[in-house]
């Protein structure tokens, strides 16, 4: 066997000694089998020495490691990416839409073969009726509602409208607000009213406006009447002994003051301001129904309470019994075309860019159908405020 000799030089550049340097077949294999894995032997001088060095496995594991992480800290940010891409997509979709045809989109409900005659649009009004905001949950926003029928005004291919209720009613002057917009509406347009589980009050305020009425025999509707509601908790501070310090300019501007007691020329004016409403609310039912006021007031139509759709329709408040389907034959037969040859849509507002993007706040805040507003708990109305709402939805 053949052995190899290296020269070595010292610091002053001398050859030293030559020292053999013994290939793997020439080390005894006592001296191979005492290394290990990661330890590699050198010889020189007579002395032995052991340098470690990593595992080529363990690097090769800790590459694929890192390599992986890598790989998806990549892919989560394509998808993000991604998302952002298709959010404002959809969001450039929604203004183009929202640049048509106002804030809202339309829902196929009825295809017909013969559509070009054009379209009955469908508006929904669920929930309690106030005003301002955005409709959500059950709050549904009179102005949304007022920008609805304006839309459809304005659209020549709607050849008729179909008010769809499921409202208890809500605040009087957001009641009177889509009534007044139906009845400008009208003035072009067929309006039908479909009374689906309740239309009552404020509910009913709106309907009167409309040519016809169509409620299930079930529909909750009637209760014409105004409510009003406040708290009087003055027995309660005086317990605890607490008393309320109020600052005012005018006799009667805290009349709804719960820390005192009202007295009687305040109850007096509180309610003049109930009965001006009743008034109000009576003739538009009158004018609507074409009943005579003496037949509103004081009887079971105008004392406030609940009726059936079955019963409504015997005291002349509604014209027929059905659902959707006798709603859109009442608004084909009003827009004077024939039987089943209108498409039927249904309005819906559009999203917004961060809506679509992240999902409704009101959706996130309010996963079920609750009542919050500022000032208020769940399941409880703003007091203080006029209101053609079914007493039961009172708090």
């Amino acid at each position: 066997m053949m052995e190899n000799w290296n020269m070595e030089k010292n610091a002053d550049g001398a050859d030293t000694v030559p020292t053999p340097e013994l290939s793997s077949a020439a080390v005894p294999q006592d001296a191979r089998e005492t290394s290990s894995p990661g330890e590699e032997t050198q010889t020189g001088g007579g002395m032995e020495q052991k340098t470690h060095s990593p595992n080529g496995k363990e690097r090769k594991s800790y590459s694929r490691r890192y390599g992986c992480l890598l790989g998806c800290g990549c892919a989560v940010l394509i998808l993000l990416i991604l998302l952002l891409c298709i959010g404002i997509f959809a969001g450039i979709v929604s203004n183009m839409s929202s640049g048509r045809n106002g804030d809202f989109s339309e829902e196929s409900v009825q295809k017909t073969r013969d559509g070009k005659r054009g379209k009955i649009a469908v508006i929904d009004i669920s929930g309690i009726i106030m005003n301002g905001g955005r409709s959500y949950g059950s709050i549904c926003d009179s102005e949304e509602i007022c920008r609805q029928l304006r839309k459809a005004e304005k659209d020549d291919s709607v050849r008729a409208v179909i008010i769809s209720l499921n409202t208890p009613g809500g605040e009087v002057t957001a009641s009177d607000d889509i009534h007044g917009q139906i009845l400008k509406l009208k003035q072009s347009k067929p309006v039908v009213a479909l009374m689906n589980s309740i239309a009552a009050s404020g509910g009913y305020y709106v309907a009167v406006a409309c040519d016809k009425i169509v409620a299930s025999r079930l529909t909750l509707t009637g209760s014409i009447g105004v409510i009003i509601s406040s708290y009087n908790y003055k027995g309660l501070l005086d317990k605890v002994g607490i008393a309320a310090e109020v600052y005012k300019a005018g006799e009667k501007k805290d009349m709804l003051n719960g820390a005192r007691i009202r007295s009687p020329k305040e109850i007096a004016v509180i309610q003049e301001l109930v009965d001006d409403s009743y008034s109000e609310f009576v003739r538009l039912v009158s004018v609507g129904r074409r009943i005579p006021e003496d037949r509103i007031r004081n009887t079971i139509i105008g004392d406030g309470r609940v009726l059936h759709g079955g019963k409504a329709l015997k005291l002349g408040l509604v014209d027929k019994l059905g659902r959707m389907p006798a709603a859109v034959a009442e608004a084909e037969k009003l827009a004077g075309v024939p039987a089943g040859s209108l498409n039927v849509v249904r309005y819906k507002r559009n999203l917004s860019f961060m809506e679509l993007l992240f999902g409704s706040a009101e959706a996130r805040t309010n996963p079920r159908i609750q009542l919050h507003m500022p000032g208020m708990t769940a399941g409880e109305l703003p007091p203080g405020r006029l209101y053609y709402l079914a007493r039961e939805f009172m708090p």
